[in-house]
């Protein structure tokens, strides 16, 4: 272990040398990329006059100064590309000073800007980052500065303080100190001067002076922050630090065992592996991996779901309640998969991706949303949680279930059916079927195959002898009869009616009577015992008002527009009234309070409140406090909250919450005796447990009152339906009521009677027509109920009578159900004498229905239940991940973590606009109080250099530190893996890496000899080695991604090959939906030249713009984002990049996301098009590129573009060196069908004779078709492709393959999600009729648009 130690102490000494060796401090402002003066840009204050709702900031740049308005578009550009190496600071107090022979120009102060662009104003604003103000110091590094210290704690002060530093009247005092502690040499002139913003107007002398010149300031980053970073790591090393087993990997040739503890924390989280966003099961063992080892490597080549995998990592590690940082070289690849990360944990993921104040702005959201959820209650998440879980083991469970039926009809060809007890394959029913179809095929039913014969041969033969005694029509009236007697209702049913008709008519007239006024159909739908329910509680009600006060109420609350409002507030307010009273007395209940007798309660109430306060702010009463106020002793002694005196907060609480109620008591008896005075109410004398409960039934009466219409007059409205009122319709008299009731009543009786009315029409027409029935109408027309009852006794009779056909009926009832046509074909049939055999003749046509169902299932409808599953289970696990991340985040905070967000969130909510004088103030406060609770966030996204100068390395390490695009990580990356006990790596080797630029090979060299000698692979530490190769190389465990889901093959076809000896699996096809037409679309620029000096070819890039500006107009590229891409570095992509802005504007521009840069400018982003310049031409000779970084170079290029990528060249193939790899890429836009190397090859070797005939016969049919051997673990066999389309064919035969189905499955909906097309051909079918068989196939073929090859 000490050995290791010491090998990481060499490591960082090693790194901090090479930190040293490029330290070059600048002293002179004239040496920044840009200078911008305050002078030649508009204030806030100018441009706030015309936009007050503008944000704050500082200046705004428009079109009125083209010139400065181009060069910040430019800027702007820049920033998109290089954010990572380029800052804007606003800086003034310009310090200019001659001391030991250096010669100081430079700004003291300095703080970081955001610029941002409004395209649809054509401005561009400069705000402040952060606020933070910082003193620059490292101007005097070199210099003998006696007072120095002096100095640094002026630093301290500045960069802590909240002085507003443009205004110079507020920092003079403290430039003054600056000054006279540099130098005791005083100018006459004045040690602060103004000047007019010319870098030549500022004077160099031996005494100091400061011009108040602000400006804005474009420089490279600050990388300063790294040397501070290596320091502090060695001292905590020294003090004890824990080395993480993955630093520790990298510099020990043994292998490193993890902490027992620590590797205990993660028991579990490799099983529940909860993914909420799609993913395959290379991606899902990142999971499992990263449970089992300290360090994984990840090798992702372009677009193979490398940042989706991460966003999963992220939910899954989030619901194991583990802290996550993801950082990679730059920002790009990091914002894309910010993007995809669900909305209900964003809170918990903060990204910082670059110095603007969106960044500010979504951690002070996130801040904002975490501090308010943490006042969620843990035992209700934990309630849903599980709750949840078991939701999602029921959708899991039900896929396996719908997996395994979808798998029985992938495996219907193969499996044995056992016919008689023999074992047969479908190929073998389906020969035997069609031996003896001629001679039994006389029964036309589709028998299921599961119906077994319902009769033995005798009793078939029995029952055809029946039949043939029978005469057919006496067996049809008979079965007639039969029918009208199931139908008959019982005597009960009908005694019961007509006795119930009998009785409404007797009053039948005096209902019509009733509502001889209303206009109402007597056949209206109304729930009369709702009705009714509304009636009567309304006449009850009415008798409790109009024998009280509250009957004046009444008539006042809706007869008066002027009393109607203060009756309803006086409700209302009493209503608020009880219930603040009822809970002050809640709390009181429990307390035994005792007040000082000694002076009024007025004058007691007066000091209490002096006291009060005084607790408030201190927390309690002191002894010195007592001693000093004397005025209130009597309080002290004699004042008692559960006989303890008022000195403490809680019992302080108490006496204000008695003064609160005395106050509310007082106001309410107020309230409550004005406004009822005049109503002979209950009047309010004092207050008590009765007077509540009166006041209470009063309200309750003024509740009634006030929401009578909404409780009665509507409801009866509404039940009522379309009836019509009459005019004069007094609802707040009971009489109303009585009278509707009484209606209600008469109409419910009036519909009683028409329905009984009808149910004897209809019985009688059941008995009309049927001479057996006669007696059985006539009594019901005549109402006796004894003739009824006698013509009853006729009916059972009738039913003795068809016991004669019971035997046929039990015998054909059998076959009926399961074979209706062959049923009545055996009733009228004249000659039955050729049925014979009858269960041979059953077996063909269950075989003919066996077949049948096998060759028309269609695993569709599973597959969309399974699919809705799927979809269902995705939910539920985003639901579970946020749920269970928010119970994690809750749990975990500490409580001076939670202290700190409250007051994070107060200092925040009085910033506001951040305009007010004391927003710095509360600023600077918000700032202290983030830092503090920083730990409280679980995940943390940004790039190395955010990291850096954010997340300090402390003894609370995050649990997992994850690389994005690592192979653009240099060494100095590892400063990262101590800030986390275990590491994912994620990267390709064969993109971009880093590269040694600006420091001596050798001068290298010498400090690994010097440092690294006993480090294994020592010579591996070099600046042009990535932490990908390094972690590869020293990490227990690796994982390749080879599904590929952004590019369209033949786009990604070139790095394939170039790169990666086609391993990658491209997934996506182009079919034919997006119209843009070829994948990859060459252009030969005839007149291209390249420049003599510079890497720019201007007639490429003119037909580039043009094109741009082509395909922005075309509808066919709506939507879609677009790129540019140097192949020769920037100088032509700037070029491209202004010709493309005059040609399509700022706004377009912005709404395309279009970018012009290098390779490097795009690695770890994506667009939907791609445009390649070549560059170079046959007038100027060029090197050709053959080297790896090259290769790596033009494979990033290539593999950007998902939808299309256009190559503009100006040179001629044949002038290329065949090795270069413009000439790979040349030769392949040419051609990238030559690339692929599966077309029209034939497979030597057939699964089986099945296959082999389905293949002939597509071929044969003059369609292109392929083995795709590429695609063999998919379960897929052949591929059948046109221009624009293709399918994928799966022959399910007697042969199946030894793959898990549900594995299976899942590879085949990875395809699906892509676009893919499945076609299923089944060998019995094929067998029985080959043509009949492939019909389906052609016409799926013809409507997806696939043409042959051979006409």
């Amino acid at each position: 272990m000490e050995s290791t130690t010491n090998n990481v102490k060499k490591l960082l000494t090693y790194l901090l040398s090479i930190k040293n060796m490029d330290e070059e401090f600048i002293r002179n402002i004239n040496e920044y990329e840009k200078l911008f003066w305050s002078t030649d840009l508009k204030s806030s204050n100018e441009v706030l006059k015309e936009d007050s709702d503008k944000d704050e900031f500082w200046f705004c740049i428009d079109k009125t100064d083209k010139n400065m308005y181009d060069e910040f578009f430019q800027l702007y550009t820049l920033k998109q590309k290089d954010d990572e190496n380029h800052e804007i600071i606003w800086a003034d107090y310009i310090l200019a000073w001659e001391k030991d022979d250096k010669k100081i120009v430079h700004p003291l102060v300095t703080t970081k800007l955001e610029l941002s662009f409004d395209a649809v104003n054509a401005r561009f604003f400069l705000k402040p980052y952060d606020c933070k103000m910082k003193m620059e110091l490292d101007i005097f590094a070199g210099i003998n500065i006696a007072n120095i210290n002096e100095i640094l704690k002026i630093k301290e002060e500045i960069e802590n303080s909240s002085l507003d530093f443009r205004n110079l009247e507020e920092v003079s005092s403290i430039l003054n100190k600056v000054v006279h502690y540099l130098s005791s040499n005083i100018n006459e002139s004045g040690e602060i001067q103004k000047n007019s913003g010319k870098a030549d107007n500022f004077k160099i002398t031996g005494c100091p002076i400061i011009y108040n010149s602000p400006l804005v300031i474009v420089r490279k980053s600050d990388h300063r922050l790294w040397h501070n970073e290596l320091v502090n790591i060695l001292k905590l090393i020294d003090d004890g630090y824990q080395i993480p087993p993955t630093v520790a990997s990298i510099v020990s040739s043994d292998k490193v065992k993890e902490d027992i503890k620590d590797k205990a924390q993660w028991v579990g989280v490799g099983k529940d592996i909860l993914f909420p966003l799609p993913s395959n099961e290379e991606q899902r063992e990142v999971a499992r991996r990263l449970a089992e080892d300290f360090g994984l490597v990840v090798e992702g080549p372009p677009g193979t779901g490398k940042s989706q995998t991460i966003v999963n990592l992220i939910c899954h590690l989030l619901a194991h309640g583990k802290r996550v940082l993801i950082t990679s070289q730059t920002g790009r690849a990091l914002r894309v998969l910010s993007e995809k990360i669900p909305e209900e944990i964003k809170p918990l993921c903060i990204s910082i991706l670059g110095d603007d104040a969106k960044a500010l702005r979504n951690v002070d959201d996130s801040l904002r949303i975490i501090t308010e959820n943490l006042s969620m209650d843990p035992k209700d998440l934990k309630a849903d949680i599980t709750s949840l879980q078991r939701d999602l083991d029921s959708c899991k469970k039900r896929q396996l279930e719908l997996c395994e039926k979808l798998n029985e009809t992938e495996n219907i060809e193969s499996n044995k059916i056992n016919v008689n007890g023999n074992l047969l394959s479908l190929i073998d029913v389906a020969r035997w079927v069609k031996e003896n179809d001629e001679d039994f095929a006389w029964i036309e039913d589709n028998i299921k195959f599961d119906y077994k014969c319902p009769l033995t041969d005798d009793e078939f033969s029995y029952l055809v002898d029946l039949l043939d005694e029978i005469d057919e029509d006496d067996y049809i009236q008979i079965n007639r009869f039969k029918k009208v007697l199931n139908q008959m209702p019982s005597y009960s049913e009908i005694y019961e009616n007509i006795s119930k008709f009998k009785d409404i008519n007797e009053n039948y007239e005096v209902y019509i009577n009733n509502l001889k006024d209303w206009s109402i159909s007597y056949n209206c739908k109304l729930d009369y015992i709702k009705l009714l329910n509304v009636l009567t509680k309304a006449e009850k009600q009415m008798d409790k008002i109009e024998g009280s006060w509250l009957k004046k109420v009444m008539n006042d609350y809706y007869n008066s527009e002027i009393i109607r409002p203060v009756l309803k507030h006086l409700y209302m307010r009493s209503s608020v009234y009880i219930k603040d009273l009822s809970e002050i007395q809640r709390r009181l209940t429990v307390h035994n309070i005792v007040l000082p007798s000694e002076k009024p309660f007025e004058v007691f109430k007066k000091d209490f409140k002096f006291i009060y306060e005084h607790i408030k702010k201190n927390g309690d009463i002191s002894k010195f406090f007592i001693k000093t106020h004397k005025k209130y002793k009597y309080i002290f002694d004699n004042c008692f909250v559960d006989d303890k005196p008022i000195i403490q907060r809680e019992e302080a609480e108490m006496i204000n919450l008695y003064i609160s109620k005395n106050k509310l008591e007082r106001d309410f008896m107020n309230l409550w005796n004005n406004n009822m005075k005049d109503y002979e109410s209950f009047k309010v004398k004092d207050f008590n447990i009765n007077t509540m409960m009166v006041l209470e039934e009063c309200i309750r009466g003024l509740s009634t009152i006030v929401d009578w219409n909404m409780d009665i007059k509507s409801k009866v409205i509404k039940e009522m339906g379309d009836l019509i009122f009459l005019d004069s319709m007094d609802w707040y008299d009971k009489k109303t009521y009585t009278y509707l009731k009484n209606i209600v009543i008469s109409l419910k009786n009036i519909n009683e009677y028409l329905r009984i009315k009808a149910y004897i029409l209809n019985v009688k027409k059941m008995c009309h027509g049927h001479e057996y029935f006669n007696a059985l109408e006539t009594a019901i027309e005549h109402m006796n109920l004894k003739e009824i009852n006698d013509a009853y006794k006729e009916i059972d009779r009738l039913k003795m009578m068809i016991t004669n056909v019971e035997d046929i009926e039990a015998n054909l009832n059998k076959i009926r159900d399961k074979a209706p046509k062959f049923s009545t074909k055996l009733i009228g049939s004249k000659d039955r004498s050729k049925f014979k055999n009858f269960n041979k003749a059953w077996n063909i046509s269950r075989f003919k229905s066996l077949l049948k169902k096998a060759h028309n299932i269609r695993p569709e409808l599973v597959e969309k239940l399974l699919k809705e599953e799927e979809f269902k289970e995705s939910m539920l696990i985003e639901k579970i991940v946020s749920k269970r991340a928010w119970y994690k985040q809750i749990i975990n905070t500490s409580d001076l973590q939670r202290k700190s967000l409250y007051a994070w969130i107060q200092a925040a909510k009085r910033i506001g606009r951040g305009r007010s004088k004391f927003a710095d103030k509360y600023r600077d406060i918000a700032q202290r109080e983030m830092e503090a609770c920083k730990d409280s966030i679980p995940v943390w996204i940004m790039p190395l250099n955010k990291i850096i100068e954010n997340i300090k390395v402390n003894n609370n390490p995050f649990d997992v530190v994850i690389f994005d695009e690592s192979s653009q990580c240099d060494i100095f990356s590892i400063c990262a893996l101590f800030r986390a006990k275990r590491a994912v790596v994620v990267g390709d080797d064969k993109q971009i890496s880093p590269q040694l630029v600006g420091v001596d090979q050798g001068t290298v060299n010498s400090l690994i000899n010097k440092y690294l000698l006993e480090i294994p692979h020592n010579e591996c530490f070099d600046l042009e080695t990535s932490l990908y190769n390094t972690t590869l190389r020293s990490f227990p465990s690796r994982i390749l991604l080879k599904e590929h889901f952004r590019c369209l093959p033949e786009i990604i076809g070139f790095s394939n090959k170039l790169c990666y000896s086609n391993e990658i699996i491209p997934l996506r096809y182009n079919y034919g939906q997006n119209g843009l037409g070829a994948p990859i679309k060459f252009v030969k620029v005839t007149n291209g030249q390249r420049d003599k000096i510079k890497n720019i070819n201007m007639e490429e890039a003119k037909l580039i713009s043009e094109k741009i500006y082509e395909c922005c107009g075309n509808k066919k590229y709506d939507g879609m984002t677009m790129g540019v891409i140097s192949l020769l570095g920037d100088s032509q992509a700037d070029i491209i990049e202004g010709l493309i802005r005059e040609q399509i504007g700022e706004n377009e521009m912005l709404n395309r996301r279009i970018v012009c840069g290098d390779a490097y400018s795009f690695q770890g982003d994506e667009r939907d098009i791609i445009f390649l310049s070549m560059v170079v031409g046959d007038n100027v000779k060029f090197t050709a590129l053959t080297r790896e970084v090259d290769i790596r170079r033009f494979n990033v290029a290539v593999s950007r573009a998902k939808n299309q990528i256009w190559l503009f060249c100006s040179i001629n193939l044949e002038n290329l060196n065949p090795e270069c790899v413009r000439t790979k890429l040349l030769r392949y836009c040419l051609n990238p069908a030559i690339n692929n190397e599966t077309i029209d090859k034939e497979p030597k070797v057939f699964k089986s004779n099945f296959h082999k005939n389905v293949f002939k016969k597509i071929k044969d049919k003059g369609y292109r078709i392929t083995s795709c051997e590429e695609l063999k673990h998919y379960n897929i066999d052949f591929v059948v492709e046109g221009s624009k389309s293709k399918i994928a064919i799966i022959c399910n035969g007697s042969k199946q393959d030894n793959m898990d189905f549900k594995n299976k499955y899942e590879k085949r909906m990875t395809l699906k999600r892509v676009g893919w097309t499945f076609y299923k051909i089944n060998e019995s079918e094929f067998y029985m009729n080959g043509e009949k068989a492939m019909e389906g196939l052609w016409s799926k073929l013809d409507f997806l648009g696939i043409e042959k090859i051979i006409a």
